[in-house]
């Protein structure tokens, strides 16, 4: 396994510990999957999901879709995409 950048383990780190808080499934090369809103007894409810690799998919309810739940999942979604950037920036380094 090829050590990443002190960026990279550092994001890894406060996701790691934020989704551990909140029960969302991480893996390895950051933040796998996306949020999922399913509404139910007349309010909405916030997922993420991940797709299994047989094609199934797999969800972690974050709760009632509120400021709290949305800010949540905004946050994800920037450091997922601040994850993949950094992890982008370390593949272009490598190939070059």
């Amino acid at each position: 396994m090829e050590l990443q950048s002190a960026v990279t383990q550092a994001l890894y780190s406060q996701l790691l510990e934020e989704a551990m808080a909140y029960g969302v499934l991480i893996f390895e090369n950051g933040v796998v999957g996306s949020p999922y809103t399913n509404t139910a007894r007349g309010k909405r409810y916030v997922y993420w999901q991940i797709k299994l690799p047989d094609g199934r998919f797999k969800r972690k309810s974050i709760g009632v879709e509120i400021e709290v739940t949305t800010a949540l999942i905004s946050s994800l979604l920037e450091r997922k995409k601040t994850a993949e950037d950094a992890t982008a920036g370390n593949d272009a380094c490598f190939r070059g």
